[in-house]
């Protein structure tokens, strides 16, 4: 759509494409920057997989990815130190 309509769009926010579980914001990134949008990446908690009391039961991550998600949460809970600042 982005190259459809140059110059009809400034920014576009993603979620959930740029964090400890997910980087793939990479490659649309540049191309944004190449076609002078800016890239604006919401839920760095990956829509609560990184929050202290975990995603909501709709969440679409699969189990392995709640999992370990879990794992990283416990992790942080038992150094004392909170998942949310972690994952930004």
């Amino acid at each position: 759509v982005i190259s459809a309509y140059p110059g009809a769009f400034d920014v576009s926010m993603t979620y959930c494409h740029c964090g400890l579980f997910d980087d793939s914001l990479g490659p649309f990134k540049e191309f944004c920057e190449g076609e002078g949008v800016d890239v604006m990446s919401a839920s760095p908690y990956g829509m609560g997989l990184l929050a202290g009391d975990g995603p909501p039961a709709w969440h679409p991550a699969g189990k392995d990815l709640r999992e370990r998600c879990e794992q990283v949460r416990d992790e942080c809970r038992r150094r004392g130190c909170d998942v949310e600042g972690v994952a930004l």
